[in-house]
C-alpha cells in the first residue's frame, strides 16, 4: 500500500535475491493510526528451502504500533515454527506492546543480543525476529549506519542449509 509524499509514493518493498514462492498481505485495522499500513509477507525460496518474511513499517503513533503488531503476531500464528522472520520498524522500544507480544509468541528477538543498539534516534525501534525454526540458522546479524535513511539497516544472515524444506 502506497500513499502520496513529497511528489512521490510512500510505502514499503521487500527484496530478494532469491524468487518469491508466494506473497500477500495482512490485512491490518488501521486503527488509531495517523496513516494506512500494511504487513507483506513473502515467502522466499532459495532451491528448496523457504521462509517466511514479513515487512512491516508501523504508524508513529502508540496504540496503532502496538495494535498492527498484536494483528501481525495473530496473524502469522499458524505459521510460527515453521521458518517465521519478522522484519519490521515496529516505532516501539523494546518494553513496549509489540516488541513483548512477539516474544511472548515465541518469536526470537535477534537484536536484543546487541544490547539494544539504536536503530533510530538513539533508540531501538527496528527489529529482526525469527521463530524456533530460524533461530538455529543465525550466523550473523548486525546494525549497519547509513545515509540512505533516518534508521539503520539490520543485516541477518542465515545458513541456507539449515532452513526449512
Amino acid at each position: 500500500q502506497t500513499i502520496p509524499w513529497s511528489g512521490g509514493k510512500y510505502g514499503i518493498a521487500t527484496l530478494s535475491r532469491y524468487p518469491f514462492a508466494g506473497l500477500r498481505r495482512i490485512p491490518l485495522s488501521n486503527q488509531d493510526a495517523g496513516e494506512p499500513r500494511t504487513a507483506l509477507v513473502a515467502r522466499v525460496c532459495a532451491a528448496e528451502r523457504c521462509t517466511l518474511v514479513i515487512n512491516h513499517h508501523a504508524d508513529v503513533r502508540p496504540l496503532a504500533a502496538a495494535r498492527s503488531t498484536l494483528e501481525i503476531v495473530a496473524d502469522l500464528a499458524p505459521e510460527l515454527g515453521q521458518g517465521v522472520a519478522l522484519l519490521a520498524d515496529l516505532n516501539q522500544v523494546p518494553q513496549d506492546v509489540g516488541p513483548v507480544a512477539c516474544s511472548h509468541a515465541g518469536l526470537t528477538d535477534v537484536g536484543a543480543s546487541l544490547d539494544d543498539v539504536a536503530t533510530q534516534g538513539g533508540r531501538r525501534i527496528d527489529y529482526a525476529y525469527v521463530d524456533s525454526a530460524l533461530a538455529p540458522c543465525i550466523e550473523a546479524f548486525r546494525v549497519q549506519p547509513g545515509t540512505e535513511s533516518d534508521h539503520a539497516a539490520l543485516v541477518l544472515d542465515l545458513e541456507r542449509s539449515c532452513l526449512p524444506h
